[in-house]
C-alpha cells in the first residue's frame, strides 16, 4: 500500500521535471511531539500496575521530544512556486519500571512514524541569493508503536510483547529563509505539523485497541512544532 501511493506520487511529478530547476534536500528538525493519548495512556498503566504489584513504579521517561529526518524533491514550476516530494520519519519512546532485591517490573515503548507526502512554497522575498517562503506539507503519516512488559521475581520471568498501527492525514504549513550559492541550498524553517489522528490497532485478535480509562480508543497523533535546517543542491 505505501509502496503504491509513493509510485502514485512520484511518477506524475518527475514526468514535469523537464526544463524546471530541480531540488534536493536532506533536513533535521528538533520536534516537540504531542502524543497525548499514549503519554495518558502509559500514566494509567503505571497506576494499575502500582494497585496491582504495591511497588512504587516510576516513569522514567514519557515520550520526549526528538527529531525528524527529511528528504525533499522538488522542481521549480514558477519563478516564485516550487513544489515536490517529501518523505520523514522519526520516533519517540517511554519507560516505566521499578527493580529490588527479589526482582523487576518493566514496561518499554517505542513508537515511529514514517511520512509520505507532497508540499507546495511560493517565494515571498526572491533575489539572487536570498529567499523567504512560506509553503506547506500534506502528509499521509504511517505510525507503529511496540511495547513490552517483563516481570521478574527471583528467577522467573514473564514477557509479553503488543504491537499497534495507525494510519492518519497530517498538513504542516512552514516559514522559512533560504541561502543558495551555485548549486548548492540551505534552508532554516519553522513548522507546525497538525495530524489529524489515526486510531492504534493492534495485530494480535485479543488486543485490537488500546482502551483508555474513560473508555476511549488511543488514538498516535504527532502534532508539535519543527525548527530545523536543510542542506541540498539545485539542478538546472
Amino acid at each position: 500500500m505505501k509502496n503504491f501511493l509513493f509510485v502514485l506520487i512520484v511518477v506524475p511529478v518527475l514526468s514535469l521535471a523537464q526544463n524546471h530547476n530541480f531540488t534536493f534536500k536532506a533536513s533535521l528538525y528538533n520536534s516537540s511531539f504531542r502524543l497525548s493519548d499514549l503519554k495518558t495512556f502509559q500514566k494509567e498503566l503505571t497506576t494499575a500496575a502500582q494497585n496491582s504489584f504495591r511497588v512504587p513504579i516510576k516513569n522514567t521517561s514519557s515520550f520526549p521530544d526528538d527529531y525528524t529526518y527529511e528528504v525533499q524533491m522538488g522542481m521549480s514550476f514558477t519563478s516564485h512556486v516550487n513544489a515536490g516530494l517529501v518523505i520523514q520519519y522519526t520516533s519517540s519512546g517511554a519507560r516505566s519500571a521499578y527493580s529490588d532485591y527479589s526482582g523487576k517490573f518493566q514496561v518499554d515503548y517505542v513508537t515511529e512514524a514514517k511520512y509520505y507526502g507532497v508540499y507546495t512554497e511560493y517565494k515571498l522575498l526572491h533575489n539572487e541569493h536570498h529567499n523567504i517562503l512560506i509553503g506547506s506539507k500534506f502528509l499521509l503519516i504511517f505510525s507503529d508503536l511496540n511495547f513490552s512488559t517483563i516481570l521478574t521475581v527471583w528467577e522467573e520471568s514473564v514477557q509479553d510483547k503488543f504491537e499497534f498501527n495507525s494510519n492518519s492525514f497530517g498538513v504542516s504549513p512552514y516559514l522559512a529563509y533560504e541561502f543558495s550559492y551555485g548549486f548548492f541550498v540551505a534552508q532554516l524553517a519553522v513548522n507546525y505539523l497538525n495530524d489529524f489522528g489515526g486510531q492504534l490497532k493492534g495485530s494480535d485478535s485479543d488486543f485490537k485497541y488500546i482502551i483508555r480509562r474513560d473508555q476511549s480508543k488511543a488514538e498516535s497523533n504527532w502534532s508539535g512544532i519543527r525548527i530545523g535546517l536543510s542542506l541540498g543542491f539545485c539542478f538546472l
